[in-house]
């Protein structure tokens, strides 16, 4: 029988994947993503990524995964344990993780 993943193989090939991709957006692009996000956690109290990517393209879509890795290491919001059908037509709907902004204003 082969290898059955758990969940901690589970989270280590997620933020294996995410280290990735991080280096396929420039600083620049990397920055201002950071700053739509912070503006986003100022006025919405729970959001997803779909809220995100209608305002800004991405260089490689799964680059959102080290943006919000980033903006929670800034304490800008965090991981909820809820998820909502992605709007993007892209996603086919798939479950997209609800965010908490820790800075709602």
């Amino acid at each position: 029988m082969g290898h059955q993943l758990d969940i901690y193989d589970a989270i280590e090939a997620r933020e294996a994947a995410i280290d990735l991709v991080h280096p396929g957006a420039s600083d620049g692009w990397m920055n201002a993503a950071v700053h739509i996000v912070l503006r986003l956690c100022k006025s919405q109290s729970h959001f997803t990524t779909d809220d995100i990517v209608c305002a800004e393209s991405a260089p490689e879509p799964r680059i959102w995964g080290a943006v919000m890795r980033e903006c929670a290491k800034l304490k800008y919001c965090e991981p909820t344990d809820r998820t909502r059908p992605s709007a993007r037509k892209s996603n086919h709907a798939r479950p997209v993780r609800v965010w908490k902004s820790l800075i709602f204003e």
